[in-house]
């Protein structure tokens, strides 16, 4: 006679606190301090994603915001909280790299827009192809209203910290003067 096993609970990986149930309430700084942590395993993993590129994260971090459309040096500069000189060298690094072209403005020849090539989409993607089977378990675990708070809370969160890198550039800008 068999016996039927319960499946063993999916490992928690080190470091990962055991996640509380999910009637008990959770303060606003445990959250906080999990975002902390999940942030900086993704820019740990973006560092090395961006040297298997032979690119910085700062390079990679302006190649991801090209991949919403051809975008302006002015624009990445905004955006990003870099100097127009510097983002220019991420622009020359990017082009060298085979990762955007720049071209004149369909609607105004004077500006100069980047935008992505497309020739080393395959080589991103395979870096970044590890993570899916993970991310798919972890995701799994949500229903689909849960899953559309998620996604609620990432597309307002990534507000915030757009929001938080002008005001940071800004005073930093000031700091320079």
């Amino acid at each position: 006679m068999s016996v039927k096993r319960a499946a063993a609970a999916p490992k928690r990986p080190p470091g990962v606190p055991r996640s509380p149930a999910r009637s008990s309430k959770i303060s606003p700084q445990v959250i906080g301090l999990a975002l902390q942590q999940m942030g900086a395993q993704a820019v740990l993993f973006h560092v090395q994603v961006a040297e298997a590129l032979g690119l910085n994260a700062t390079d990679l971090r302006c190649l991801v915001i090209a991949k919403d459309g051809p975008v302006t040096a002015g624009r990445l500069a905004e955006m990003t909280g870099l100097t127009t000189g510097a983002i220019t060298g991420v622009i020359d690094r990017l082009e060298r790299g085979r990762f955007v072209r720049r071209r004149h403005d369909p609607l105004d020849r004077r500006r100069v827009v980047i935008e992505r090539t497309g020739e080393r989409d395959d080589d991103v993607q395979r870096l970044f192809a590890p993570l899916a089977p993970g991310m798919a378990e972890v995701l799994s675990h949500y229903g689909a209203k849960e899953l559309a708070a998620l996604l609620d809370f990432s597309n307002r969160a990534a507000v915030v910290f757009r929001e938080g890198t002008a005001k940071l550039s800004a005073l930093l800008a000031a700091r320079r003067r």
